[in-house]
């Protein structure tokens, strides 16, 4: 029983080390995106992903999130699908998303629109 208490919290130390690591690397990538208005999707699409990997930390999901509201400008159909990849990763009850589902998006005749019902 101790050895088990034991791997479980060497299995959470493990992964708030990922996440202040996941952090440290993507916070600055994030903000060179937006500030230097980078429009290579293939750029954005890769850090989203890389991003969803690591979505379960809530510092994370704010990047996510950051850069999802600055990619809707840029593809705002690509940026559907990832929320929707986020929701069925992380939160099935569209909790983070305020129940935004990608056949939603008709609802929503602006990026105006679409950027309040994220935040």
């Amino acid at each position: 029983m101790a050895d088990n208490l034991m791997d479980m919290q060497s299995i959470c130390e493990g992964i708030s080390s990922l996440s202040k690591l996941a952090v440290e690397q993507y916070t600055p990538l994030v903000d060179e995106i937006i500030s230097q208005k980078i429009t290579d999707e293939h750029h954005i699409e890769s850090t989203l992903d890389r991003l969803l990997d690591v979505c379960f930390d809530n510092k994370i999901l704010f990047l996510y999130r950051k850069l999802c509201k600055y990619y809707y400008d840029i593809n705002s159909q690509a940026t559907i699908e990832y929320i929707d990849y986020y929701k069925k990763m992380y939160d099935s009850d569209c909790i983070e998303f305020d129940n935004l589902r990608p056949s939603e998006n008709q609802l929503f005749g602006n990026s105006e629109q679409f950027k309040k019902a994220m935040k």
